[in-house]
C-alpha cells in the first residue's frame, strides 16, 4: 500500500504558546485528544511537543514551567502528499513530531513519532537505511568472523521465533568509530530471556538470568559477554526515581535512552542484517562530535545520565549541544541531583576511575558543575588535575599499590582543601560508613603524619614500616601530591621490599632450637630491619645474625629491641 502523509496524520487540534504553563498545555492536549501540537513564540513556529512529553514534564515537577522550555529539535514540516521516505527523513532527529503543511502555508495536521509508532519503524526501516548495509562488513571486521557469526545465530533464532533482535547502545557507537567492543548488547522485541536461553544453548555459554528485569547475561567460553534485554518502555514518576518498566517495541527502547549517539541499533534478524537504525540522527552527531540528549528532560528523569555523558564526552572529545546544557539546567531546577541517593551517586561517580583519562572526565564534571551534587568543599583546580594525572600514571605503572581504591582517592584529592566538617558532610551524602568515611574525614592529618615519617633522617626500615602501617590510599596520595623526593623514597622502599627474599624463616628458627612464641616475631623483625638498613648484606650474614640472636634468647640474655 502506497501510504502518504495525509493517510497517517491527525488533524491539527491544538496550537500552544511558548509561554503557556505546561500543566495547562497537558490539559488542552488531553481534552482535545491531540497527540502533538506546534509551539508558537511571537508568531514564529518554535517547534513541536507531544502530549506524552508534557505529561511527563508534569510528573517530574515542571507543571508551572513554560512549554517553550521543553521544546527542542527545531521545526520539521512535511507536505500532505509526501510519501513515507520523506516522512522518515523529517522525523529523523530529536524532534518528537512533525507539522503537516500545505504548499500555500496552511497547517493541516501533525504526526508524532511515538503515536505513529511501529508502522513507520517497521515498514521503511531497511529501505531508509539501505545505504548503511556496509555495516554488515563492519561487523565482521570490527568483531571478527566468529563473533559476527554469533550475531547471525541470534538473528536466525529471533526470526524462527517471530521476534526481532538488534545490536544496540554503545557497541554500535564504537562500531561506527571502529573501536574495539569486547561485550555485546542485544535488544529483543519479544521474549528476550527465551531468546537468550536458546542462544546460550547454541553457543555453550554460561547464562545468568534476571527474570525481574527480563534480561540475561551470556558468558562465552572463549571470553567476552553478551547481554540480552527485552525491549522496554520506561516511565519516571518523579526525578531520580527508578523507572516503571514495561515491555515495549524496539522503537520504544531506542527512545528511552539518554543521548543520541547511544541510541542507535543494528538489525540482526532477516534480510535486514547489518542495517543501521538511527531515528535520532546519532550518526550525524557522532561525526560532528556532538553530545546531544534525546530530550530536554533526560537528566531530570535520571541525573546519573549526566555523569555518564561527562565520561563519554571526555573519552570521545565531544562538544555538548545546547539541548544538553538546557537539560542540566532543568535537572537542577527540580533538584533532581538532591533526590538521587548517595549510593547511586557515588557508584556512578566512581566509574570515572575506569576511564582511559580520568583527569579529562573530571574536567568535564567540573565544567558541567557535576561536582557540587556530591557534597561540599570539592575543588578541581590545576593542582588537583595534576595530582589525578600522577595518581593514575602511578597505578598504571605499578608504582602505586593496586589495593588502593581509586574512586576514594579522587574524592580525597578533590576535598584536600575542604574543612573537616565539609568532608564529614561529603561522607554522609555519599553514604560512606566505617573506615572509608573516617579515612576521608581525617586523611589530611594522616597524610601530614606519613610525609613526616619520610623525612631525610628516616632509615629505610622505618620508611618501610611506615608504608606498611599506613592505609594504601594515603600512601598513594603522598606519592601523587608530594614532591619528587617523596615519590623517590616510596619507590625505593617498595623496590627493596619486592626484591628482598626472606632467607631466614620461622622453620629455620625452630631448627636452631628456638621454641615457638613471641620471640619469633621479634627476631624476624630484627633481621628484616638489619637487611633493609644494609647492616646485613647477604644470606650468610643474615643466617649468622639469626644464630647469634637465637643463642642470646636461649641463654636468656635480653634481645636489644631498642633499634627495632
Amino acid at each position: 500500500m502506497n501510504l502518504r502523509v495525509r493517510d497517517l496524520m491527525e488533524p491539527l487540534r491544538v496550537i500552544l504558546g511558548a509561554r503557556e504553563p505546561i500543566c495547562e498545555a497537558a490539559l488542552r492536549l488531553t481534552a482535545h485528544r491531540a497527540s502533538a501540537a506546534p509551539v508558537m513564540s511571537r508568531g514564529r513556529l518554535l517547534g513541536m511537543v507531544t502530549r506524552e512529553q508534557v505529561q511527563n514534564a508534569v510528573r517530574l515537577g515542571f507543571a508551572e514551567a513554560r512549554v517553550g522550555e521543553i521544546t527542542c529539535g527545531g521545526v520539521r514540516q512535511v507536505r500532505p502528499g509526501s510519501g513515507l521516505p520523506g516522512l522518515k527523513r523529517a522525523l529523523a532527529g530529536i524532534a518528537p513530531a512533525v507539522l503537516v503543511r500545505q504548499p500555500r502555508g496552511a497547517y493541516r495536521g501533525v504526526i508524532a513519532r511515538a503515536h505513529l509508532g511501529e508502522r513507520l519503524f517497521r515498514t521503511h526501516r531497511a529501505e531508509a537505511h539501505r545505504g548503511d548495509r556496509p555495516l554488515e562488513r563492519k561487523l565482521a571486521i570490527a568483531l571478527g568472523h566468529d563473533r559476527a557469526e554469533l550475531l547471525r545465530v541470534a538473528g536466525r533464532i529471533a526470526r524462527s521465533r517471530g521476534m526481532r533482535v538488534c545490536l544496540a547502545g554503545g557497541v554500535v557507537r564504537d562500531l561506527l568509530l571502529e573501536r574495539a567492543a569486547p561485550d555485546l548488547d542485544l535488544v529483543v522485541e519479544g521474549d528476550g530471556v527465551a531468546l537468550a536461553r536458546e542462544l546460550g544453548r547454541a553457543l555453550g555459554a554460561f547464562m545468568v538470568v534476571h527474570e525481574t528485569f527480563a534480561t540475561a547475561r551470556l558468558d562465552l567460553k572463549e571470553g567476552g559477554r553478551i547481554d540480552v534485554a527485552t525491549a522496554r518502555r520506561e516511565v519516571y514518576e518523579r526525578p531520580a526515581a527508578l523507572p516503571r518498566v514495561s515491555a515495549g517495541s524496539l522503537l520504544d527502547d531506542l527512545l528511552r535512552r539518554d543521548i543520541t549517539i547511544n541510541s542507535m541499533m543494528v538489525r540482526l534478524d532477516g534480510a535486514g542484517f547489518g542495517t543501521l537504525i538511527d531515528e535520532l540522527n546519532g550518526r550525524r552527531d557522532l561525526r560532528a562530535r556532538i553530545l546531544r540528549v534525546n530530550n530536554i528532560l533526560s537528566f531530570a528523569e535520571d541525573p546519573t545520565r549526566a555523569y555518564r555523558a561527562a565520561r563519554l564526552g571526555a573519552r570521545l572529545k565531544l562538544k555538548p549541544a545546547d539541548e544538553t546544557m538546557l537539560s542540566l539546567k532543568m535537572c537542577r531546577r527540580v533538584d533532581a541531583f538532591g533526590a538521587l541517593s548517595g549510593t547511586r551517586l557515588f557508584r556512578e561517580f566512581s566509574r570515572i576511575a575506569t576511564e582511559p583519562d580520568p583527569a579529562a572526565a573530571l574536567s568535564w564534571c567540573a565544567r558541567l558543575h557535576l561536582l557540587e551534587p556530591l557534597g561540599p568543599g570539592l575543588r578541581y583546580d590545576p593542582a588537583a588535575r595534576l595530582a589525578v594525572s600522577k595518581l593514575f600514571a602511578g597505578l598504571r605503572s605499578g608504582r602505586i599499590d593496586a589495593s588502593a581504591d581509586p574512586a576514594r582517592m579522587i574524592l580525597m584529592i578533590l576535598s584536600r582543601r575542604a574543612a573537616h566538617a565539609e568532608r564529614r558532610s561529603l561522607a554522609r551524602r555519599l553514604k560512606m560508613t566505617g573506615a572509608a568515611a573516617e579515612m576521608l574525614a581525617v586523611f589530611p592529618r594522616s597524610l601530614r603524619r606519613f610525609l613526616l615519617s619520610l623525612s631525610g633522617s628516616a632509615s629505610p626500615s622505618s620508611i618501610a614500616r611506615s608504608i606498611e602501617r599506613t592505609p594504601p590510599e594515603v600512601v598513594a596520595l603522598a606519592w601523587a601530591l608530594g614532591p619528587r623526593r617523596v615519590r623517590r623514597r616510596i619507590d625505593q622502599s617498595r623496590s627493596q621490599l619486592q626484591k628482598r627474599r626472606r632467607w631466614v624463616t620461622g622453620e629455620m628458627l625452630k631448627e636452631l632450637g628456638l621454641p615457638a612464641g613471641p620471640a619469633f616475631r621479634v627476631i624476624l623483625d630484627r633481621l628484616r630491619k638489619a637487611r633493609l638498613d644494609g647492616l646485613v648484606r647477604d644470606d650468610q650474614a643474615e643466617a649468622a645474625m639469626a644464630r647469634r640472636l637465637v643463642r642470646r634468647r636461649l641463654g636468656m640474655a635480653p634481645v636489644d629491641t631498642s633499634r627495632h
